[in-house]
């Protein structure tokens, strides 16, 4: 029928609108609402046809209409209709509904019940303009559904609430709020995905709940105030499971098995810091006729941890040792991690090998890699090593090889930025902050012998076809060094002299290869001509919007590993054997670095083996620390299951997945680092420096400075005209080491 001249109800939006017809062409009718607007409505939108009227009177009529509408609808018992409809399953329009319920089809009443039925859906399905009934199952879902959504929209705002009260530092924790904070560590420690967090990101902000989580277990005294707060807001247990324990703790200790190179008798000798208990690598050096043979050798943990086994299993979820100025977090209990696989002296230890042949013009002859046993006979710190290594005749001769393995390094494009750093620990309520030397000869030549051994082993991966992780770096963007330095030469004293460095000219990165072929010794080995490509990617670049502080986290992380000499992404700073600046250059330093850094790459982990720039090596692996770091242990399994002649227990599937978890957890592993050393250096200042004078070197005309002797960068309060490179001395200003945050005032 015509509907020009008519009232209708049509559905717009889901809803249903009163509207006049002022003409219709075919399916399509231009219609004006009550407030006098127009539009086009299609044929098959309409629903309801009201009365005729004119379009003077369709106004007060719709006012009219929607009064009757409203009080018809108020009549409609839902539930009741439902019951009267029975077992007719069957979609049912609009006038049979009214029928059913008010005995009558006027529009308004066909209007009430399809107003009510689509406002309360728990017993009819709408659709378009007809209503299907539900089945009583259906009912009874969907009616337990939303007395559950109700409880959980209850309990919501009650957790709101509470979480409000809470988050106020001087307020009392209230005594009902027991379920709460249960869920609230539950959330914290097993990052359960309970809603209570996100709640509290609602409140506290996505980046700041797992901050205020811990405020709020602190005050409550549900976590210990001993521990490290990045830990327990990282949802790391510093502690092993009881079941764990025993399982390390029926460990056999290793005798030695024929099948292995002894060098029980080679005087074997370990470098660390004076406070390293998880001992990674040993040295021997001996002489054989015109040739020097450096012995590398790296715990072997394989022998004692077999893949999938519970050690393993935890070990795989840890990732990594933890190293925390408060705390060190191993990876495995202490009775393998600091006994039985360290490599301590006078024991017998099983080694995994990296002998190596020089000349005695300490150029590479040869290598060969092999499982051993080893025993280690003298125990140097760095600073005792220093002491002797002009009068020791080992650590000599491994100083002067280590110098021209630098230097061949550097010809192939390595770029090294050696700067002090700090090692900061806490012992009870003490900080202790000691300046580590980055230019002392020792640590020097532990860093080239790892960074030589994990090449050779990526080198003895690649022409072995052995499935391991490699680390690969793309090259830097095009600046040499010297371009880094003569802005900042220019900000200091133009006078003076820039400090000696070597080019960076991106040259050919292919190094002279490996060895060859060692038949005449019992255990598999490879060695290689001089003139093949020694491949190997790096360790860590930098990632140039980072700004942390340049500040220690741990020795055996940083110098136990070729990240020595290359860049450190997540502390933001450079560090090497190439350029070494001190005195007046300590600005240009600075400006160097900052300059310097943005142009080096991220090193990624890679299946393939492919150019490290950082390092200058074409290829490179880390299984230099398997006590310490998981996927250094599951590339040391690959390498002892080849050298024992049995299947390498990973296949390139499986290492995908390592590779990819061993990406993440070394992300937020070195993020839990920086955050609690940045922490405690910060406490340091606030404790002890606030107040006094400190000398800075002044980045940009933005304010930003980086303290002299922290190595901590912050920004100068108010506006102070400073230029790049200029010495100031400022006082903190403000400080919370608990945000990290501190900006200072110049004077």
């Amino acid at each position: 029928m015509s509907l020009e001249g008519r009232i209708i109800e049509f559905l717009d939006a889901e809803e249903l609108r009163l509207a006049y017809v002022r003409k219709q062409e075919r399916d399509r009718l231009h219609v004006i609402d009550p407030r006098g607007r127009n539009s086009t409505v299609h044929g098959d939108r309409v629903v309801i046809v009201h009365r005729p009227s004119t379009e003077g009177e369709f106004p007060a009529l719709a006012r009219q209409i929607s009064e009757k509408v409203s009080a018809r609808q108020s009549e409609v018992d839902v539930e009741l209709l439902w019951q009267s409809v029975g077992t007719r399953q069957r979609e049912l329009n609009p006038s049979e509904l009214a029928e059913l319920f008010f005995a009558e089809t006027t529009p308004e009443a066909e209007s009430a019940v399809f107003r009510a039925l689509s406002e309360d859906n728990l017993f009819f399905r709408r659709k378009g303009a007809q209503f299907l009934p539900k089945t009583e199952e259906q009912v009874l879902s969907e009616r337990t559904r939303r007395q559950r959504q109700r409880a959980r929209e209850e309990f919501r705002e009650h957790v709101v609430k509470v979480l409000e009260q809470l988050l106020k530092k001087n307020t009392d924790i209230p005594e009902e709020s027991g379920v709460i904070l249960d869920r609230i560590q539950n959330w914290l420690r097993f990052k359960t995905g309970d809603e209570i967090g996100l709640i509290l990101e609602e409140i506290a902000g996505a980046a700041k709940a797992r901050d205020a989580a811990y405020d709020i277990l602190l005050r409550a005294g549900r976590v210990d105030p001993t521990l490290d707060r990045f830990l327990v807001t990282a949802g790391i247990d510093p502690h092993f499971s009881p079941t764990l324990i025993e399982a390390a703790a029926q460990l056999t200790p290793y005798t030695h098995i024929p099948a292995r190179l002894d060098y029980q008798d080679s005087p074997a000798f370990t470098i660390d810091d004076e406070d390293t208990r998880e001992v990674d690598d040993a040295l021997t050096v001996r002489w054989e006729g015109d040739e020097i043979v450096v012995g590398i050798h790296i715990a072997d943990v394989s022998a004692f941890v077999t893949k999938g086994d519970i050690l393993d299993a935890e070990a795989s979820r840890r990732s990594s040792t933890i190293y925390l100025p408060s705390i060190t977090v191993p990876m495995f209990p202490e009775r393998l991690s600091t006994d039985l696989a360290s490599l301590r002296t006078a024991v017998p230890r099983p080694a995994f090998t990296v002998e190596v042949r020089f000349d005695k013009q300490a150029n590479r002859a040869g290598y060969r890699i092999a499982l051993s046993t080893i025993n280690v006979q003298k125990r140097l710190s760095y600073d005792e090593a220093d002491q002797i290594i002009e009068s020791d005749p080992a650590l000599y001769t491994l100083h002067r090889i280590a110098k021209q393995l630098r230097d061949a390094r550097s010809n192939r494009g390595a770029i090294t930025f050696r700067r002090a750093e700090l090692k900061i620990r806490v012992k009870g309520d003490e900080i202790q902050i000691t300046k580590i030397n980055p230019n002392s000869p020792s640590r020097f030549v532990v860093s080239e012998m790892m960074i030589l051994a994990n090449g050779l082993a990526a080198d003895f991966a690649s022409v072995n076809s052995i499935p391991v992780i490699y680390r690969t770096q793309e090259p830097r963007e095009a600046l040499a060094v010297e371009d880094t330095l003569s802005p900042a030469l220019d900000a200091v004293d133009s006078t003076k002299t820039a400090p000696s460095i070597r080019r960076d000219p991106q040259r050919d990165l292919k190094s002279p290869a490996l060895d060859a072929v060692d038949s005449t010794k019992t255990a598999p080995s490879i060695r290689r001509d001089p003139q093949r490509d020694l491949k190997s990617p790096a360790l860590d670049a930098v990632d140039s919007t980072k700004t942390a502080p340049s500040i220690r986290r741990d020795p055996q992380r940083d110098l136990k590993s070729p990240a020595l000499d290359a860049v450190d992404s997540t502390a933001g700073r450079l560090r090497g054997s190439d350029i070494t600046l001190s005195g007046t250059y300590k600005a240009v330093e600075a400006l160097a670095f900052e300059r310097l850094r943005k142009t080096f790459k991220r090193s990624r982990l890679s299946l393939t083996p492919g150019l490290h720039s950082g390092l200058g090596l074409g290829a490179y692996t880390q299984a230099s620390s398997p006590i310490r770091r998981y996927a250094d242990l599951v590339t040391q399994r690959q390498f002892t299951a080849m050298l024992s002649g049995v299947p390498v227990p990973y296949g390139r599937e499986e290492l995908l997945q390592i590779l990819a978890a061993a990406e993440t957890a070394e992300q937020e592993i070195r993020a839990i680092e920086d955050r609690s050393t940045n922490y405690w250096l910060l406490e340091y200042l606030a404790r002890y420096k606030r107040g006094e004078l400190l000398a800075a070197v002044v980045l940009d005309p933005k304010g930003n400075i980086e303290l002299q002797d922290y190595y901590l960068r912050g920004r100068v309060s108010g506006p102070v005209k400073l230029r790049p490179g200029e010495m100031v001395d400022v006082r903190i200003e403000t400080i919370d080491p608990a945000k990290g945050e501190v900006r200072f005032r110049a004077v």
